[in-house]
C-alpha cells in the first residue's frame, strides 16, 4: 500500500518509532519482572524444599537414631569394660517394647552373626526369632489385627530372599556405615504399604556382629507432602529416593512406590539421573520451575532428594497482570502522541499541498497561477522561490510566443547565469535566424537541381528503354543455345548409359570365358586320371594273360585230367588280350582328347584376354562419355544462370526506367515545393532590420539555370540585418551545378 500523504507518512514514521520505543521498554521491563519473579521463586522454592526436607529428614533420623541407639546398646553387650549382660528374652522385650511405642514403626529387627550373641545359638534352633541353626534374628512386627508378634528375619521373603540377608544387612556389615533402603511394598497388618528400612551396625571397634533395623510405612511421609502449601497449592513436592523410586508426591498417593519412569515417561529417566548425582539442582526448563535438594540420614550412603515442581506460569501470572497494565497504559500514551502528531504534521502538510497545487498547474501550462503563504520559516521560502518560478516562466512563455509569429529579434532576459531556459531561448533565437537564412539559400538551389535532375532523368529513362530491347534480345539468343546445350547432355547421358551397358555385358562374356577356361582344365585333368586308370587295366591284362599261360602249362602237365582246364585257360588268354587292346585303343583316344582339350584352353585364354582388353576400351570409352555429360550438364547449368542473371538484368532495367520517370516527376514536385518553401519562410522577420524574407521569383522551366555562388562567411561585428545578411552571411549547402551532379 502506497501512502500518498506526507501528513500520515509523518505521523505513522512517529508513531512507529513511539511504538518500537514502548514496545522496547515495556520488553526490557518484563524481562527484569520475569527474571525478579523467577529468582524470588527460586529462593522460596529453595526454602520451601529445605523446610520439608528438614521435617522428613527429623522424622526419619528418629527411626535412624532409635535404632543407631540399640545399636549401641547391643554393642555394649561385647564391650568387656562395660559388661551389660542382656539375654535373648531381654533384648525381645526391648525391641517388642520399642515397637509398641511408636505407632508409626512398622518392624524392628535385629539380626546377629551366628553364635556372636551369646554363643548359644544351638540351644535356639527352631524357635521363635530365631532361623533352623538357632542364629538369633528377630523381626517385631504388627499383624492385621494391631497385635505384636515375633518371627525370623530370615525367613522373610522380602528382606532375606532364599533366607539369605539382603542389603539392609551386608552393607552395613561392609561399610560400617548405616543403611536407609529404597521405598519398597511390604505387608503392614495384612496389607501392601510402601515401606523404608534403615539399618545401623553393631560394631565394637572394627568388630561386626549384626545390625539392628526399622522398617517404617511412608504414610506420614505422603501426609507431610500433602501439607506443602505454595503457589496457593499450585506447587508440587516428591521425595525421591537414591534409586529413582517416589516416596512421596504431593496430592498424588497412588504414585507412591513407583519409579519415575513409569510416573513421568517423558523426563523420568532425566530426574532419575538428577537425583542418583546426588547434588542440588535449580532449573526452569519446559513451562516450571524445578528445585531437586538432596539429603542423606546418618553415615549413609545413599541419598535422597526433596524435589518442588512450579509451574512457571504460576510464578510470572503477577508479572504478566503488570505487563499487560503497562502495556495498556503505553497505548493510551502512544495514540495521544499520535492524535497531536497528526495535528502537527498536518499544519506541515496543507502548505507542501499548496505547494504541490501550483507545480501541478504550472505542469498544466497554466503559469497564473500563485501562492498566498505568509510564513518565514522554510515553507514561506520555499513559496516565495515557487512564485518567482511562476513569474520567470511566465515572462518567457510570452518571449515563446513573439518567437512562434516569426518575431526573431525578441530579446531574450536571462535570470541569471545559470538560466538555462533563457540561455537555450537565446540560442534558439540565434539558430532558427541562421537557419531560415539557409533554409531560404536551399530552396533557391533545390529548385535549380530539380529542373537538371528532370532532364536527366528524361534521358536515363529513354536509354534504359533502348537498354531493355537488347537485353530481350540477347536473353532470347541464350535460351536457345541453353536448349542446344542442354540437348547434348541428354544425348551424352543416353550414350553413357549404353556404354556402361556393353561395359557389363563384356565383363559378363569374360567370366563365362573365364568359367569355361576352367572347365576345359577339369576335362584335361579328367582324362589324364582316366589314362593311368586305363594303363593299370592294361598292366592286370598282362598279368591275367600270364597267368593263363601258367594254367596251361599246368594243364597240360595234368594230362587227360587238365583239359578242361585248360580250355579255360585259354579263354582267359584271349579276354586278357582283348582288354590289353582295348586299353590301348582307349588310352589313345583319351590321349586325342586330351590334346584338343587343351588346344581349346588355349584358344579360351586368348577369348579371355581379348575380351578383357574389350572391358578396358569400353571402360574408357565410358569415363569420356560421363565427362562429357558431366560438362554438358555444367554448361547448361551455366547457360540457365546467365539466363537468369539476364532477366534480374532486364528488371533492373525496367525498373531503372520507371525510376527515372519517376526521379523527373519528383523534381518537376520539389520545384513546386522549394518555391511554396520560399513563401513560407517571408513570415520571419531577423534581427536588427525588422524587414521580412523576400518572396521567391517564378522562373520559366525552359530558362537558364546556373549554379549559385559561394558566399564568404559573415562578420559578426558588421551585420546589417535583412536580405544583405542572407547573402553574406551563410554558405551554401548544396551545390547542384553541371560538374557535380554526375557524383549523383
Amino acid at each position: 500500500m502506497k501512502l500518498r500523504s506526507i501528513q500520515t507518512k509523518i505521523a505513522l514514521a512517529s508513531g512507529l518509532c513511539l511504538v518500537a520505543a514502548a514496545t522496547v521498554i515495556i520488553f526490557l521491563a518484563e524481562t527484569s519482572l520475569r527474571q525478579t519473579a523467577v529468582k524470588s521463586s527460586v529462593n522460596e522454592a529453595t526454602a520451601a524444599t529445605r523446610k520439608e526436607v528438614g521435617k522428613l529428614q527429623i522424622e526419619l533420623e528418629k527411626a535412624m537414631q532409635i535404632a543407631r541407639t540399640l545399636a549401641d546398646t547391643f554393642s555394649a553387650i561385647k564391650d568387656p569394660e562395660v559388661g551389660l549382660d542382656i539375654s535373648r528374652r531381654q533384648a525381645n522385650g526391648i525391641l517388642k517394647t520399642i515397637l509398641r511405642n511408636n505407632p508409626d514403626f512398622n518392624a524392628v529387627f535385629t539380626v546377629w552373626e551366628p553364635d556372636a550373641f551369646d554363643g548359644l545359638d544351638m540351644g535356639y534352633a527352631d524357635t521363635e526369632g530365631h532361623d533352623a541353626s538357632g542364629r538369633f534374628a528377630p523381626f517385631w512386627k504388627r499383624d492385621e489385627n494391631g497385635d505384636i508378634n515375633v518371627v525370623s528375619q530370615l525367613s522373610c521373603k522380602i528382606h532375606s530372599p532364599g533366607g539369605q540377608p539382603g542389603p539392609w544387612y551386608t552393607e552395613p556389615k561392609t561399610t560400617g556405615k548405616d543403611y536407609i533402603a529404597d521405598p519398597f511394598n511390604h505387608p503392614v497388618q495384612g496389607k501392601d504399604e510402601v515401606v523404608v528400612a534403615v539399618a545401623v551396625p553393631i560394631t565394637l571397634g572394627d568388630q561386626f556382629y549384626g545390625v539392628v533395623g526399622i522398617d517404617m510405612d511412608l504414610k506420614f511421609l505422603q501426609t507431610l507432602v500433602d501439607g506443602v502449601n505454595l503457589y496457593d497449592g499450585a506447587a508440587v513436592m516428591r521425595v525421591i529416593s537414591s534409586n529413582g523410586t517416589l516416596a512421596g508426591v504431593t496430592g498424588k498417593e497412588n504414585l507412591r512406590g513407583a519409579s519415575l519412569k513409569e510416573a513421568y515417561p517423558e523426563d523420568g529417566d532425566a530426574d532419575a539421573a538428577l537425583v542418583a548425582g546426588g547434588e542440588e539442582v535449580i532449573q526452569v526448563e519446559e513451562g516450571r520451575l524445578e528445585v531437586f535438594l538432596p539429603f542423606t540420614l546418618g553415615t549413609a550412603e545413599k541419598s535422597w532428594s526433596g524435589n518442588i515442581l512450579i509451574p512457571q506460569g504460576i510464578i510470572l501470572a503477577e508479572v504478566n497482570a503488570l505487563l499487560w497494565q503497562q502495556i495498556g497504559i503505553g497505548a493510551l500514551l502512544v495514540a495521544a502522541a499520535l492524535i497531536v502528531l497528526w495535528f502537527i504534521s498536518r499544519g506541515i502538510a496543507l502548505p507542501i499541498r499548496k505547494a504541490a497545487g501550483l507545480a501541478q498547474a504550472v505542469q498544466r501550462g497554466d503559469l497564473s497561477a500563485r501562492l498566498d503563504i505568509r510564513s518565514d520559516d522554510e515553507i514561506g521560502q520555499l513559496a516565495n522561490a515557487l512564485n518567482s518560478m511562476a513569474d520567470g516562466l511566465a515572462d518567457k512563455a510570452r518571449m515563446a510566443a513573439a518567437i512562434a509569429q516569426g518575431d526573431l529579434t525578441t530579446e531574450i532576459r536571462l535570470a541569471s547565469e545559470q538560466d538555462q531556459f533563457g540561455k537555450a531561448l537565446q540560442e534558439m533565437v540565434r539558430s532558427l535566424g541562421s537557419i531560415v537564412g539557409q533554409i531560404n539559400v536551399a530552396a533557391d538551389q533545390i529548385a535549380a537541381g530539380a529542373g537538371e535532375v528532370s532532364d536527366s532523368g528524361q534521358s536515363l529513362s529513354q536509354g534504359a528503354t533502348e537498354q531493355a530491347s537488347s537485353m530481350e534480345q540477347i536473353s532470347a539468343s541464350m535460351n536457345e543455345i541453353s536448349s542446344q546445350t542442354k540437348l547434348s547432355a541428354e544425348n551424352a547421358t543416353q550414350a553413357n548409359l549404353l556404354a556402361n551397358q556393353a561395359r557389363d555385358a563384356a565383363e559378363k562374356g569374360n567370366r563365362r570365358m573365364s568359367s569355361m577356361v576352367d572347365a576345359m582344365a577339369e576335362i584335361s585333368r579328367a582324362g589324364q586320371d582316366i589314362s593311368k586308370i586305363i594303363k593299370t587295366i592294361d598292366e592286370i591284362a598282362f598279368q591275367t594273360n600270364l597267368l593263363a599261360l601258367n594254367a596251361a602249362v599246368e594243364a597240360a602237365r595234368a594230362g587227360q585230367h587238365g583239359k578242361g582246364f585248360a580250355v579255360v585257360a585259354e579263354e582267359v588268354r584271349n579276354l586278357a588280350a582283348r582288354s590289353a587292346k582295348a586299353a590301348r585303343e582307349t588310352a589313345q583316344l583319351i590321349e586325342g582328347t586330351v590334346t584338343k582339350t587343351n588346344n581349346g584352353t588355349q584358344i579360351a585364354n586368348d577369348t579371355a584376354s581379348a575380351l578383357e582388353e574389350i572391358v578396358t576400351r569400353i571402360g574408357r570409352v565410358t569415363d569420356l562419355v560421363a565427362e562429357i555429360a558431366a560438362a554438358s550438364n555444367e554448361q547448361a547449368q551455366g547457360f540457365s544462370q546467365v539466363n537468369q542473371g539476364l532477366g534480374e538484368i532486364d528488371k533492373v532495367t525496367q525498373q531503372n526506367t520507371a525510376n527515372a520517370e519517376e526521379s523527373a516527376a519528383a523534381a518537376e514536385e520539389l520545384s513546386a515545393q522549394a518555391a511554396e518553401l520560399k513563401s513560407m519562410l517571408s513570415r520571419f522577420r531577423l534581427k536588427d532590420s525588422g524587414m521580412r524574407l523576400n518572396a521567391p521569383r517564378k522562373q520559366s522551366a525552359a530558362g537558364p539555370r546556373s549554379a549559385p555562388k559561394a558566399m564568404p562567411a559573415p562578420a559578426p561585428s558588421k551585420s546589417r540585418g535583412g536580405w544583405e545578411d542572407l547573402d553574406q552571411g551563410y554558405e551554401p549547402m548544396i551545390a547542384l551545378d553541371d560538374d557535380e551532379f554526375g557524383k549523383y
